[in-house]
């Protein structure tokens, strides 16, 4: 597919991608906006989270039904997202209703209604948001993984917020926090497929382009990761267990990519390591997933699971030794067949507009600029079996390793000598 990506700038500093692709029909697009949990202050945890449900509450001119008809009307997607480091509010619709759908967006985010009995309404939906999670094994392991590696930090928080600091939300806060973090220089609108560009920019100008811009520091604070050992007793039927290290962050593109492909090797393919060995030939999970989280100076790399609590101990052991014998084991025909795996999905990405104009929209938040596709797929070719090697020798560091579960849970010092004696275990 060819490359004719390019990046425009107003004159207040808003940024504009346009990823066009004429031969679709379609087109996917979205405004980024740099205000997630990591930006925010612990006395008003999940504004960005809130402000992400209140504009769908109504502006000055749509009430919240209108917004949902004039989309169904157009028979697009609306929808958006809070993450720790930046908000999405995104469409996917026909080339011919970009406009429309992009002028309800504008809208959202620049006269929201914020009605104090909407907000007193929204409260109750994320507080039951909250439960639905606290109620979730996997959701709740990982909060709680999160919350504790980067202690300290508000990256780590969860990105809800708590009861309190929901409960304490008023009209006022919203407003602030929007003037102070909705503003151009903060805020990218990209789009992908098959678009009228000249139409977009009007737009996109009409909306925004007398906005001034903000002065708060573009970048937020690094977070540190520090390592943990914690349970927390919940009466599930299944048990969660995270064990976890620091990662790799984005600022190295080589590395990072390289622990994308560890976590294949662990557990992304049907052959991968920790996935035949745990859950096929012991059966001691239901699921094992693993993933490098990667941002600008701060990274996580996790290995997830769910397990009865009768098999914690092997399961612990099991995925000790894979990971700590992994750079003398691995063979050419893993490193072969997660390359392969890397490389393919890749390419599939870059066939899907909502995963184009995400990947653009990211990647000129985090760089400030944008990455080639061709670049970063040279980058991911050039990886070789010694360069993840290396990054697992340096990301398995057992000195500083983490464990976190929830369910019907052991005492901590349990969990501290099953790592022991993990640790201490030799290769069959």
């Amino acid at each position: 597919m060819k490359e004719n990506t390019e990046v425009v700038m107003l004159p207040n500093g808003l940024r504009l991608i346009f990823d066009p692709i004429d031969r679709l029909r379609t087109c996917a697009f979205g405004i980024w906006v740099k205000s997630g949990v990591g930006y925010e202050s612990f006395d008003r945890l999940g504004i960005s989270h809130m402000i992400e449900h209140m504009v769908f509450r109504g502006t000055k001119t749509r009430s919240s039904l209108e917004i949902a008809r004039q989309t169904d009307e157009i028979g697009g997607t609306l929808n958006a997202y809070t993450a720790r480091d930046h908000t999405c509010f995104y469409a996917h619709t026909l080339r011919e209703h970009v406009p429309k759908a992009l002028e309800i967006l504008c809208d959202m985010l620049t006269a929201p209604r914020f009605d104090p009995d909407d907000l007193e309404a929204e409260k109750r939906v994320v507080l039951e948001e909250f439960a639905m999670y606290e109620d979730s094994p996997e959701d709740l392991c990982s909060d709680l993984f999160f919350e504790n590696a980067w202690r300290g930090s508000t990256f780590g928080a969860n990105v809800l917020g708590t009861r309190e600091t929901i409960e304490a939300m008023t009209r006022e806060a919203l407003l602030t926090h929007m003037l102070s973090y909705y503003t151009p220089e903060r805020m990218i609108v990209a789009f992908s497929g098959s678009f009228d560009r000249d139409a977009v920019t009007t737009i996109c100008e009409t909306f925004f382009g007398d906005r001034p811009c903000g002065t708060l520091p573009q970048n937020r604070p690094r977070a540190v990761y520090t390592p943990f050992l914690m349970t927390k007793e919940k009466d599930f039927t299944q048990n969660q267990l995270v064990l976890g290290f620091e990662g790799e962050p984005f600022d190295d593109l080589e590395r990072y990519h390289a622990a994308g492909f560890l976590s294949l090797l662990l557990t992304g393919t049907a052959s991968s390591r920790l996935f035949q060995r745990l859950r096929d030939a012991l059966g001691l999970v239901y699921s094992v997933d693993s993933c490098n989280y990667g941002f600008p100076g701060s990274s996580l790399f996790t290995i997830s699971m769910g397990l009865n609590a009768e098999a914690e101990p092997q399961a612990i052991s099991e995925t000790v030794a894979a990971l700590r014998f992994l750079p003398q084991t691995l063979t050419a025909q893993e490193f072969a067949i997660v390359r392969a795996h890397a490389l393919t999905r890749f390419e599939m990405r870059g066939e899907s507009v909502s995963s184009r104009v995400a990947y653009h929209a990211e990647n000129l938040m985090d760089y400030g600029r944008l990455l080639p596709r061709a670049e970063d797929r040279e980058i991911s070719a050039s990886i070789t079996q010694e360069t993840v090697c290396s990054v697992a020798r340096r990301i398995f560091d057992f000195d500083r390793i983490s464990l976190c579960t929830v369910g019907r849970v052991r005492s901590a010092a349990d969990y501290r000598a099953m790592l022991d004696e993990a640790l201490q275990a030799q290769p069959d």
